[in-house]
């Protein structure tokens, strides 16, 4: 495999980024019927209020991270205590390069530079029947902590929220 880079995202990423997203079905549920120069207006209008890093090899992007404070970001019915902790808001690897342990690299990737913002934990909720972000984060040493149901999300599909507090 070729040598991967980490880095926080710049708007000349942006194209890779969608390029991801559109490959794993992310612009359809995230974006649902709009047009991709208005999809990447807005995730350029995010890079000022969320982190977002990608995964590159030789210069190409081949995978993404989003986080943001807790406190903005995440919607849960669960009390949970949401000050100075991360929460993801959607991480994406191009399927020719899934199952090489890139998603689990960008997970930590996105926890360094989240401990250097000041962030004490992150959450993630995934969907139930997304197994491969389920297995990312669980060999991140992400724990799950509750379930529930979101309108997002088809009936029957339920929301697994996850934590990993940093040392």
């Amino acid at each position: 495999m070729q040598k991967l880079s980490f880095k926080r995202a710049s708007q000349a990423d942006i194209d890779g980024i969608l390029k991801v997203m559109q490959r794993v079905g992310y612009l359809d549920f995230r974006f649902p019927n709009q047009q991709k120069d208005k999809i990447k207006k807005q995730l350029i209008s995010e890079l000022k209020d969320r982190t977002i890093l990608v995964c590159c090899s030789r210069k190409k992007v081949i995978g993404y991270s989003i986080f943001g404070p807790a406190e903005k970001f995440l919607k849960c019915p669960i009390k949970i205590s949401k000050k100075d902790h991360a929460f993801s808001l959607g991480i994406g690897i191009d399927p020719d390069y899934q199952r090489k342990s890139i998603g689990k690299k960008l997970v930590d990737y996105s926890k360094k530079i989240a401990t250097k913002q000041g962030f004490k934990g992150a959450y993630g909720d995934i969907a139930s029947n997304n197994r491969a972000s389920l297995k990312i984060q669980k060999s991140a040493g992400f724990i799950k902590i509750a379930e529930y149901d979101d309108a997002k999300r088809p009936k029957g599909i339920k929301n697994i929220l996850v934590f990993k507090k940093f040392i």
